[in-house]
């Protein structure tokens, strides 16, 4: 079971030290403790509720093993898998293509243009935000595809739509989190300063790692929440940091003696 799992790996973890004494990669003792806690990790994927005890695992890894290790380096350059898209029946797949689909994305660009003409509806806006949005998810699974020049105009273009949203949304937030803070001085300054057991206890507990679903009805409660609009910005963050390693000054320092 995982919490049997999780007590040996503790015990693994408290006696690191020693266990690791005299440790050569790809050799004797290495390759057995590498691929038990790999065949462990590829396990511990498929129930997507231990993302705390992966982390311990890697962590661990990380510590044991040197970074360029061949088993934790990605030496063919391979990315993850592709995103699907959120298809479902009786309703239109996303209208971001990201030239995915050749001359049918000339089509879909026609068809967008003669939809904006006439005036939609608020559940028509919905429905492009949320195809919008989820759009996004292939050029970031698959980076590969800016590779083609029609593909970043489409990528600028989507991401300019989703920014003023989440940006509005955080605003609110902290809109609201200011009147709170405003309405509760009063009764703040009674309290103790020193913390109660309660708030002690909700420090030590486990980080809550959400899981986020794709349908249409929550789209607008998911923008709303904190955690899925840093996880939207911080899949932005690492796939403008890839991108600018492509450019005319970093391939330059590739060249450079020290790479």
């Amino acid at each position: 079971t995982i919490a049997s799992c999780s007590h040996i790996f503790a015990w693994i973890e408290a006696r690191a030290a020693r266990l690791t004494v005299d440790l050569k990669p790809q050799k004797g003792k290495a390759l057995i403790l590498l691929r038990s806690l790999n065949d462990l990790l590829r396990r511990l994927s498929k129930t997507g509720a231990t993302t705390v005890f992966c982390g311990r695992i890697l962590t661990f890894l990380s510590g044991v093993f040197p970074l360029g290790e061949r088993s934790g380096v990605n030496l063919r350059g391979e990315y993850g898998p592709v995103w699907e898209g959120v298809g479902e029946p009786g309703r239109k797949r996303a209208r971001t293509s990201f030239g995915e689909d050749g001359a049918d994305g000339d089509t879909m660009q026609v068809d967008a243009q003669e939809e904006k003409k006439t005036a939609q509806t608020p559940s028509e806006k919905k429905e492009e935000f949320y195809d919008t949005f989820w759009g996004l998810q292939l050029p970031f699974s698959k980076p590969p595809l800016f590779a083609k020049p029609e593909t970043f105009p489409q990528f600028k273009e989507s991401v300019n739509k989703v920014l003023p949203v989440i940006k509005e949304a955080t605003a609110k937030e902290r809109a609201m989190m200011g009147s709170r803070a405003n309405a509760s001085t009063a009764i703040a300054l009674k309290r103790k300063r020193e913390p109660e057991n309660d708030e002690i206890n909700s420090t030590n507990q486990e980080y809550f790692f959400a899981k986020f679903l794709t349908s249409p009805d929550l789209i607008d409660l998911e923008i709303a929440d904190t955690h899925f609009r840093r996880q939207f910005l911080f899949q932005l963050l690492i796939l403008l940091h890839h991108l600018m390693t492509f450019t005319k000054t970093a391939k330059a320092a590739w060249m450079a003696p020290n790479n």
